[in-house]
């Protein structure tokens, strides 16, 4: 299924910024690499899914390979450049972000495709860091604008390749975007339209910043309300982070008969908030017996 999303083509949903008549083209023609699965970034998390797989033994490795050496060429990389060096804003930062995990990938498995995706790689690199130096607040998004998922698959992607400079810029952001953050309202999550926890996701990215447990004083995003603390710790494990960002599920809690059976947070994970614990709905009152006059 993979292989073959990579080069289905239609149907295409185009964020496309159009400069002349030129511009009016299929996908194909536009991003080269990255035109099937419906949209730019999902074709980049799809090649990803199958340098992945290489890995899942032999026939996996197989059929992964010759997808990937088909899309992945010198001429479609080129086409990519081209697209992108006009446009400074496409795909950030999901997009480019998804493409270093990609990257990443295929420097710990395939070099050859490594390097022919290199020069796109160093495009994304660049423009994601630049652009941390520069956010002048956390996006909260839980969709694909968010910027703390996205900057923590960069700083996933900085460490693996040895990048000091970009992994530095990128750890200074997040301590100036998040550092000081506390109290994050998860009773206001999910949002109806969240794929992605905007606290959960500060929280992931601080983890990876600091992830040593009380390595400083002060609190990330995941830290409950003050004077919580001894609750929390004995309840905090229930909360399961799922890795499945694509089905929606940003966290849960594990204790029986809880959310999203009910809305959370429920009062078995957070004691620390009273005003937040389920109260039943209320009741109807009786009918009064109806007049027999």
């Amino acid at each position: 299924m993979l292989a073959g999303n990579l080069r289905r083509e239609y149907p295409s949903q185009l964020s496309h910024r159009l400069f002349d008549d030129g511009d009016v083209r299929p996908p194909r023609q536009l991003t080269p690499v990255f035109f099937g699965c419906y949209d730019w970034h999902s074709a980049v998390h799809s090649h990803w899914a199958l340098a992945r797989l290489r890995g899942a033994g032999a026939e996996p490795r197989a059929i992964a390979d010759a997808a990937l050496a088909s899309s992945i060429t010198e001429a479609g990389v080129a086409g990519e450049l081209a697209y992108l060096q006009r446009r400074a804003a496409f795909e950030r930062p999901y997009g480019l972000a998804w493409l270093l995990v990609l990257a990443a990938e295929l420097r710990a498995g395939a070099p050859a495709l490594a390097t022919t995706l290199a020069p796109l790689e160093a495009l994304a690199a660049a423009r994601l860091v630049a652009w941390a130096r520069e956010l002048p607040a956390p996006i909260r998004s839980g969709e694909h604008a968010q910027s703390a998922f996205a900057l923590g698959l960069a700083l996933d992607w900085a460490r693996a390749t040895g990048d000091g400079d970009a992994a530095a810029a990128i750890t200074a952001a997040a301590e100036r975007l998040h550092g000081d953050e506390r109290d994050a309202p998860l009773h206001w999550e999910p949002s109806a339209h969240d794929f992605l926890s905007p606290a959960l996701g500060a929280a992931a990215l601080m983890a990876r910043v600091r992830p040593r447990r009380g390595s400083r004083p002060g609190s990330t995003a995941s830290r409950p309300p003050s004077g919580a603390a001894r609750p929390w710790r004995r309840r905090r494990r229930a909360i399961a982070v799922t890795a499945s960002w694509s089905t929606g599920t940003a966290w849960r809690c594990r204790a029986p008969g809880c959310w999203p059976s009910s809305p959370p947070p429920c009062p078995t994970t957070i004691r620390a908030a009273p005003r937040w614990r389920r109260t039943p709905p209320p009741t109807a009152p009786p009918a009064s017996p109806r007049s027999t006059t």
